[in-house]
């Protein structure tokens, strides 16, 4: 699991800087069948969970599941 996830010190830009607690605000949303919106303060600003989503839709890592 962890070659997928983005923030390596081999990727270009920004660091993820927590990527367990970004899935497990993916995981959150997809068993309780909710929206992002939904997400409880726990798991961070919501804005900054969805460009860390964006960012991996973007680099295609959610194309292998």
């Amino acid at each position: 699991m962890e070659l997928l996830c983005l923030g390596k010190v081999t990727d270009r830009g920004r660091i993820g800087t927590n990527n367990r607690l970004f899935l497990d605000a993916l995981l959150w949303t997809a068993l309780r069948g909710s929206r992002w919106r939904d997400l409880p303060y726990d798991f961070g600003k919501l804005n900054t969970v969805l460009k860390g989503r964006y960012c991996w839709v973007k680099a295609r890592v959610f194309e292998n599941f």
